[in-house]
């Protein structure tokens, strides 16, 4: 794979340089070899047609932030390849960020207030956090 390949699917500038851009798809691509949730799924999700990659390199950032807001929030990996009985709650969760960031592409508030995590996602989470040891 080229480094203008990798640039475009990390959605790196030109101005970039290719040491960077190596490395940021070195990180994409172990996150992506492990994250579990597949891009098809995420299209849906924000109602895309399945094979509209048009938004790929978007989807795929907000999938790693997805996965990390999740482990923030659960203070514990995520592995969504894993046999875990949590995984669907978890992969719900992750779905949610995912449409919420994409169809709202700035800081959501309420009123004076903000919040970090839409409600449903920490609702969805706080019991899988309350019962890890």
């Amino acid at each position: 794979m080229t480094v203008d390949q990798m640039r475009a699917i990390i959605g790196a500038g030109p101005d970039v340089p290719d040491e960077e851009v190596i490395v940021r798809y070195g990180s994409f691509a172990a996150a992506q070899a492990d994250r579990g949730l597949p891009i098809e799924e995420v299209r849906a999700q924000v109602r895309l047609e399945r094979t509209d990659s048009s938004e790929d390199s978007y989807l795929n950032l907000l999938i790693l932030a997805a996965a990390r807001a999740v482990r923030n929030e659960l203070k514990r990996p995520v592995d969504l390849t894993l046999d875990d009985p949590d995984n669907d709650v978890i992969k719900v969760a992750m779905l949610l960020l995912i449409a919420h960031w994409f169809d709202r592409r700035e800081p959501a508030s309420v009123g004076s207030q903000s919040s970090e995590l839409p409600f449903t996602v920490t609702f969805l989470l706080d019991p899988i956090r309350k019962w890890v040891c």
